[in-house]
């Protein structure tokens, strides 16, 4: 793969935070605020609840931990999925947004079996074939991958990337999945340039790396 050694502004980008502020330049409440804007939007109090990210915004999911950053526009985007498998409201839910480099979404679902990272990986990829069914796998070579400082405390996750065609246009997909404690976790990323699978990684490995410090306090036993 191509990897890129993580750079301060990929950093100040996934953490919402100017280098050149202080914390008395970058005052947290409009953060918090922004962060409960999307949240009300949702009708997801109590299932997110909003956490500091100046000059964006951060929603964390209270059950499993995931923790989802958002730009400053506020065009960030929680989704409550209908109960299914004997999940609750709650149990099933995304967190996500549309950007000039693509389209990130993060998913926590409460597993109702034990899973292995690829057994999820293979769950998430039949779904998508299910709607592109001219879906084709690229190696994940072929995208710009990201190294964080701390990419060792990254944990082992299943990854696969596939070229989706819609007549004379094309964009390229990409899945990766995380199980731990009863939940599963996953990204999708849909872009037209490979390059942007860096936006991807960011969003994706400083979540996990997240999660390490800050388990599901609602950990579910499928």
């Amino acid at each position: 793969m191509q990897r890129i050694a993580i750079a301060l502004a990929a950093w100040a980008f996934v953490s919402g935070q100017a280098l050149s502020q202080s914390p008395d330049q970058a005052s947290s409440q409009p953060s918090i605020s922004l962060g409960n804007e999307i949240i009300a939007r949702a009708n997801a109090a109590g299932i997110f609840v909003s956490e500091t990210n100046p000059p964006g915004a951060a929603v964390r999911h209270v059950r499993s931990g995931m923790r989802c950053v958002f730009g400053v526009a506020g065009d960030g985007e929680i989704t409550i999925y209908p109960n299914h498998d004997g999940l609750e409201r709650g149990d099933d839910v995304s967190c996500g947004e549309n950007t000039s480099m693509g389209t990130v979404t993060l998913f926590a679902e409460r597993a109702t079996r034990p899973q292995s990272n690829e057994d999820a990986l293979t769950a998430v990829v039949g779904a998508m074939r299910a709607v592109h069914q001219q879906m084709q796998e690229i190696p994940l070579s072929a995208l710009t991958t990201l190294t964080l400082g701390n990419e060792s405390a990254v944990p082992p996750y299943a990854s696969a990337a596939f070229v989706v065609r819609d007549g004379d246009r094309s964009a390229i997909t990409r899945a990766s999945t995380y199980v731990a404690n009863g939940w599963v976790y996953t990204l999708r990323f849909t872009t037209n340039s490979s390059r942007s699978n860096i936006m991807a990684d960011i969003m994706w490995k400083t979540m996990l790396v997240d999660l390490q410090q800050h388990p599901a306090p609602m950990p579910a036993t499928p």
